[in-house]
């Protein structure tokens, strides 16, 4: 799977970390440009075991890609477009029943805050994070979508 795990994966980690859960089932669907023996496109749906609902569609396949992340609650929206790879600069919007509120968000410096956040818990004797075990759930949650693409159906993951 190229682009899924190329910056798919990406997608995914930050649903996972937004949401606060782990994916309990996957369905997937990819596609691939011609001349390409790997997937270009990937889209997937996703329950979480909180019952949560998302979508992510990863494409390397289309001009002009827009990198957006948008959560749509029960109490309102978060929409952060272009915002979910490195160095870019956006506005993020709130919209609740109270109105809308809207601010400057920057991923420009979103490699040096790894490097030091790592730093940081390696000093301080704490564990990193992301940690080994969220790699692994990543991993995990590849491999079910890879199995998804390949076998047609709905795959479910073990509580993590």
């Amino acid at each position: 799977m190229g682009t899924l795990n190329n910056i798919g994966v990406h997608a995914l980690d930050i649903l996972r970390y937004l949401i606060g859960s782990e994916v309990s089932e996957v369905a997937a669907m990819a596609g691939s440009e011609p001349g390409y023996e790997v997937d270009t496109t990937d889209l997937v749906l996703l329950r979480f075991a909180n019952g949560t609902l998302a979508q992510m569609n990863a494409s390397q396949a289309v001009p002009y890609p827009r990198d957006d992340i948008a959560l749509y609650g029960t109490e309102g929206q978060v929409l952060a477009p272009n915002l979910s790879r490195p160095d870019r600069d956006s506005v993020m919007t709130f919209i609740t029943r109270d109105g809308q509120r809207a601010f400057p968000a920057s991923s420009r410096d979103s490699y040096l805050r790894l490097v030091e956040a790592f730093a940081g818990a390696v000093t301080g004797g704490r564990d990193p994070s992301p940690s080994g075990e969220d790699g692994l759930r990543s991993v995990e949650l590849t491999a079910a979508i890879a199995d998804s693409v390949r076998q047609g159906r709905v795959i479910s993951l073990a509580a993590g």
